[in-house]
C-alpha cells in the first residue's frame, strides 16, 4: 500500500510540475538557442522520411516490450507459481504500465505546451508537437526501469545482459530514426531520452519496493 502511494504521489508531482512550465516557452525561443541549433544540425532528415518513421514505431515497441521478460520470468520458473509471486508480478507490471502512461501524460502535457514544430510540418498529423519525442521518451523508460529492475531482482546473468543490451540498444535506435525520419530535431530526442529515463529509473525503485 505504501508502494502504491509514493508511486501516486510521485505521478502527481511530475505532472504538476510539467503542467506548470511556462508557456513562454515556444518552439520560436527554442530554435534560437545556438546550442539547440549546433545539435539539431547534426542529424539531417533525407528522402526516407515515411520508412524511417514507421520503423523507429517498430523499434519502440519491441522495447516496451523487452522489460516484460524479466518480469514475468517467475510465473514460468514453476508450474504452478505461487500466490505471492502471482501478486508481486502483478505489482510490478501495474508499476511498469502506469510508468508508461506517466510518460505518455507527461509527453503530451509539454507537446501542447511548447507547440513545436516539426522539421517538416507538412508531412504529420500533429505537426506543432515535436517537442519532446514521445517514442524516446517511452523507449528510454523501458530501459531505464528493467535495468533498475534488474538490480533488484535475482535473474540470470543471461537475461540480464540481453535484456539490458537489447533494450538501451533499441531505445538509442529509436531516438536517433525519430530524427533522421524528420518527425523530430536532436534536442527533442534528447528530451525525450532525458524524461524517459527519469520516470522508468523511479518507476523501476518503486517497482522493488
Amino acid at each position: 500500500m505504501k508502494s502504491i502511494k509514493r508511486f501516486l504521489f510521485f505521478s502527481i508531482c511530475t505532472v504538476v510540475l510539467i503542467t506548470l512550465i511556462p508557456h513562454s516557452l515556444k518552439a520560436e525561443q527554442i530554435g534560437e538557442w545556438s546550442l539547440v541549433q549546433q545539435v539539431d544540425d547534426l542529424f539531417l532528415p533525407d528522402e526516407l522520411n515515411e520508412p524511417l518513421a514507421s520503423l523507429s514505431t517498430v523499434t519502440a515497441g519491441i522495447s516496451l516490450a523487452l522489460p516484460l521478460l524479466p518480469i514475468t520470468e517467475a510465473l514460468f520458473s514453476e508450474m504452478i507459481p505461487e500466490e505471492n509471486v502471482i501478486l508481486a508480478t502483478s505489482y510490478q507490471a501495474a508499476v511498469y504500465a502506469g510508468s508508461l502512461g506517466l510518460v505518455y501524460l507527461s509527453t503530451e502535457l509539454m507537446k501542447n505546451s511548447v507547440s513545436r514544430y516539426r522539421p517538416f510540418p507538412s508531412v504529420s498529423e500533429d505537426p506543432k508537437k515535436s517537442f519532446p519525442s514521445r517514442h524516446t521518451a517511452l523507449s528510454f523508460a523501458a530501459a531505464a526501469y528493467q535495468s533498475v529492475y534488474l538490480t533488484f531482482h535475482e535473474n540470470s546473468t543471461g537475461m540480464v545482459v540481453s535484456v539490458n543490451v537489447s533494450s538501451w540498444s533499441l531505445a538509442i535506435l529509436s531516438g536517433y530514426l525519430r530524427a533522421a525520419s524528420g518527425e523530430h530535431f536532436m534536442t527533442d530526442v534528447i528530451a525525450g531520452a532525458v524524461i524517459g529515463s527519469l520516470i522508468g529509473v523511479a518507476g523501476g525503485i518503486l517497482s522493488a519496493l
